[in-house]
């Protein structure tokens, strides 16, 4: 198994794309600067397995003085519960390493790259990042929860509903949700999904805040 990384911008990206009910899936996003230039590229594959589905997200990021690139993997049961989730970053010289495992009683570990484990509390059907929007594709109406994404964050959604995006400098009709992320030292981070009127709930854009400006990804057709 791979693994890669931590942080808020991490977050907003990976929640961005994950896996409907499909035999298979790849998708592949624009990730755009506030003026509208191409800063990279983002991919998702996903496959069934015997057990639910596996999913890899793949994103480069990279400026010139700055590596930014991300790999994460989430492997799911057939409820789309996590049953192990990794993720492996570098942004500039940061290059942490993650693993999230969920044995067979619903007990959670997390394995930092140094060997250190921590139990995390345990929960009916936990959710990594990856594995919740898979949840969201399949039924917007998502409780609160708590994402596994190092120690957890509080999350939740709402829906705005019907809204006409452009993309691919094309209007599209699509389905807005808006995801409201809670960071223990910033608070409250909202990033909006907008999602294909199609059978399996197509990710084709998000919207999301940084210090920099307004970042967007958007679905390459």
């Amino acid at each position: 198994m791979r693994q890669r990384s931590a942080g808020p911008g991490p977050v907003v990206l990976i929640f961005l794309l994950t896996v409907s009910s499909v035999s298979a899936e790849s998708l592949r996003y624009n990730i755009k600067w506030p003026s509208g230039l191409s800063l990279g590229e983002a991919s998702l594959t996903t496959e069934l397995t015997s057990r639910g589905t596996f999913t890899t997200l793949d994103l480069d990021a990279s400026l010139p003085a700055f590596t930014i690139r991300d790999h994460y993997t989430s492997s799911t049961s057939a409820r789309i519960c996590t049953i192990q989730f990794q993720r492996e970053t570098q942004h500039g010289p940061k290059r942490p390493n993650e693993s999230i495992t969920v044995n067979g009683e619903g007990k959670i570990t997390r394995e930092t790259l140094n060997g250190g484990t921590t139990d995390l509390p345990t929960v009916p059907c936990p959710h990594d990042a990856l594995a919740l929007l898979s949840a969201l594709r399949r039924d917007q109406n998502q409780l609160p929860q708590t994402v596994l994404f190092g120690a957890g964050y509080p999350v939740r959604f709402e829906s705005a509903g019907p809204q006409t995006i452009t993309l691919n400098e094309k209007p599209t009709l699509t389905e807005k949700m808006i995801c409201i992320v809670t960071l223990p030292k910033t608070g409250d981070y909202r990033l909006e999904l907008f999602f294909l009127k199609d059978p399996t709930r197509t990710p084709a854009l998000v919207v999301a805040p940084f210090a920099l400006g307004t970042f967007t990804m958007e679905l390459i057709r």
